[in-house]
């Protein structure tokens, strides 16, 4: 089981499957079916560089240098998750929908940011962050515009009309 699809508990990570619990060092150090069990030192998961940045959380295989910069403006609270689809079509595809460039970590739109990355060849993640405050589109209208984008981007239709709804 990936532990994508676990849970946080206070400063660990458990897998749905077995509860297994990793802590922040990234070495398993509870296997409940186990207790009493002194978990062996070769247990132990990959560990990645993590940053919030921008509304979201970024993961770094690399190094810390591969982080994205982001704008002071935008610090931590000022941003909110508002939802993430997945897209079935090509990375490339999804960033020259939205406007967005190789590079770029995250295209903002107003106070609308657009983030891509590509969790499975030829496969796309959307992840659609809002700027705090009473202006711009509410997270209802933001989330159900991400569906609208999906669907134009699958079928291979015009996403120019669904971009303009964000002006």
């Amino acid at each position: 089981m990936r532990l994508s699809f676990g849970f946080v508990r206070g400063d660990g990570l458990g897998c749905l499957y077995h509860g297994w619990q990793f802590g922040p060092t990234a070495r398993c150090r509870l296997i409940p079916a186990h207790p009493q069990v002194r978990v062996p030192a070769s247990i132990h998961v990959g560990a990645y560089g993590v940053r919030e940045a921008d509304g979201l959380v970024w993961v770094s295989p690399e190094a810390a240098e591969d982080f994205p910069l982001h704008d002071a403006r935008r610090e931590s609270g000022a941003i909110t998750p508002v939802r993430s689809v997945h897209v079935r079509a090509g990375v490339t595809h999804l960033r020259q929908a939205i406007g967005g460039v190789e590079n770029a970590p995250v295209v903002w739109h107003g106070r609308v940011g657009l983030a891509v990355h590509e969790p499975v060849a030829g496969q796309a993640m959307l992840h659609v962050v809002r700027m705090a405050g009473a202006e711009g589109p509410s997270p209802l209208f933001l989330s159900r515009w991400a569906g609208r984008l999906r669907d134009a981007v699958e079928c291979g239709g015009e996403t120019a009309p669904v971009m303009g709804e964000l002006a």
